[in-house]
């Protein structure tokens, strides 16, 4: 599996601070190694990611390259099947992804109306 990342310019923005994501220098996330398998079918093979603060990338890819699978796993959506996720020096490999949650690690649907038929109150 092959996943590139490009770095995106974009200019700078203030935002206030979220969880503890914000809070340190240096790395924001990075992967160590990491593989996720299904049985014997292989869908992520030793990823290694860095991130740094403030930096902004993105995950580009043909469709079956792993894109989701790695956001997945990241997040808390999948465990790995071997490998180390770091958030800020910390490693959350084997937090739950309420816990990922709560320091500010989070995905977002590319469609947000997941129920397009239906009220908020519905």
């Amino acid at each position: 599996m092959t996943i590139e990342t490009r770095a995106v310019e974009t200019p700078a923005i203030e935002t206030p601070a979220i969880g503890t994501l914000a809070a340190a220098n240096g790395l924001a996330l990075e992967t160590r190694g990491l593989c996720k398998s299904f049985g014997a079918l292989t869908v992520a093979d030793q990823i290694n990611f860095r991130l740094e603060r403030g930096a902004r990338q993105a995950l580009i890819g043909p469709n079956g390259a792993g894109k989701t699978t790695f956001v997945e796993l990241v997040t808390g959506g999948l465990r790995p099947s071997a490998g180390q996720i770091v958030i800020d020096g910390a490693d959350v490999t084997d937090l739950p992804q309420a816990v990922r949650v709560k320091r500010g690690l989070a995905r977002t649907f590319q469609i947000t109306a997941l129920f397009r038929r239906l009220t908020t109150l519905e």
